[in-house]
């Protein structure tokens, strides 16, 4: 399953920091997954659950995705992806579900979102197709709360701040373990 993953999808999109498997770089950037009294958990490894939650990513690799679902369909998954966005399931609060999407109509713009969660860790991402603006956000903790990024996309999230590249290099000197007794601050 991981080798038909990254083969089918996470090479075409140049997602080389994502997969099942705690190993190389995936393994080196990934932090540990907190409850909600800040303690650490275990990673869940369960093989049942690696079609839903098994995949691990970095931000670069998820605004790859991100990217991919929201720009022009060049490619076949590309096309493909565009195929998860049509509304499956309408709702009567005019919202409604696609492949693995959930849909909310602002006005006249479609909003489309996805967030989930395993032991320690929460991911939502969520864009406007319409105004080709998206927002990733990852955490290290068992719950996360949406409702700020759904807020800036509801409101059209004018972002016209410009990309900042940070070196891997000035990046790996913040990995490593934050609290109170480590001498680095709180995380």
């Amino acid at each position: 399953y991981e080798e038909l993953v990254r083969r089918r999808i996470l090479e075409p999109l140049g997602m080389s920091t994502t997969g099942i498997t705690l190993e190389g770089d995936l393994a080196m950037w990934t932090t540990r997954g907190h409850d909600d009294y800040g303690e650490v958990v275990p990673y869940w490894d369960a093989m049942a659950m690696v079609g839903a939650g098994g995949l691990r990513s970095n931000a670069e690799d998820m605004l790859a995705y991100l990217a991919a679902q929201m720009g022009p369909a060049g490619s076949a998954i590309e096309r493909a992806m565009r195929m998860t966005h049509e509304p499956r399931v309408e709702l009567e609060n005019g919202a409604a579900f696609g492949l693995g999407w959930g849909i909310r109509r602002v006005g006249d713009r479609r909003i489309l979102s996805h967030g989930g969660g395993t032991g320690g860790y929460s991911t939502w991402i969520g864009f406007d197709p319409g105004l080709a603006v998206g927002i990733v956000m990852l955490t290290n903790a068992g719950d996360l709360d949406d409702d700020l990024a759904g807020d800036l996309l509801r409101r059209g999230a004018p972002i016209s701040t410009p990309t900042v590249e940070v070196p891997r290099s000035v990046l790996g000197g913040y990995v490593g373990v934050y609290g109170p007794d480590s001498g680095r601050g709180m995380a």
